[in-house]
This record gives structure tokens, C-alpha cells and sequence, in this order.
């Protein structure tokens, strides 16, 4: 991660571990199927984490709300994709 922000500096919690291996590049794709007539307009989303190049969990599930525009659906589809994100680092967090 140095080589592509080499400015950025990490807040650490002095409280925590050193690290104890190599850093696990984690990878997250998301997509959505627009909504049709029988979903009542909802759209459908899709998301797969990857860590260290390994899948290690998906999602394919419903949208809550009919979204006019493209935008709104990949939108609703990128905050989810953020949740499950967060959800893994803190699992992941919490190991140590």
C-alpha cells in the first residue's frame, strides 16, 4: 500500500499487536441486476470478497427500495459492498 500513497499515514491503536505475517490485500466486487416488472422494480445485488485472492464470502440479495435510475441502484449496491467490508476488517480486527 506504500508504493500507491506513499503520504498516508495509519492511525494505529497503541494497544494493539504487532502484526504477526504478511499484509491480505482485500478485494470487493459488487454489481447489480436492474429491477423488472415481476421484482416490483427492485434491483439485485451482487457481492463477492475476495482476501488475499481468495473468495471468502457473497452476497446476492434483494434491494429494499425501487430506484429510478441506474445510479441509485449501484449506489445502495456500494454502501452495502462498504458494510461487508467493514464487517470483514473487524472480524479480521478482532482475531488478534
Amino acid at each position: 500500500m506504500k508504493e500507491e500513497y506513499p503520504d498516508v499515514v495509519e492511525d494505529l491503536d497503541p494497544k494493539a499487536p504487532e502484526p504477526r505475517g504478511k499484509d491480505i490485500k482485500t478485494t470487493c466486487f459488487f454489481d447489480v441486476a436492474l429491477g423488472t416488472p415481476e421484482t416490483k422494480g427492485r434491483g439485485h445485488t451482487g457481492i463477492i470478497l475476495f482476501a488475499g485472492g481468495t473468495p471468502v464470502t457473497y452476497i446476492s440479495r434483494r434491494q429494499g427500495t425501487a430506484e429510478g435510475s441506474t445510479y441509485g441502484s449501484e449506489y445502495i449496491a456500494g454502501c452495502q459492498s462498504i458494510e461487508e467490508v467493514m464487517t470483514l476488517w473487524g472480524a479480521n480486527y478482532m482475531v488478534w
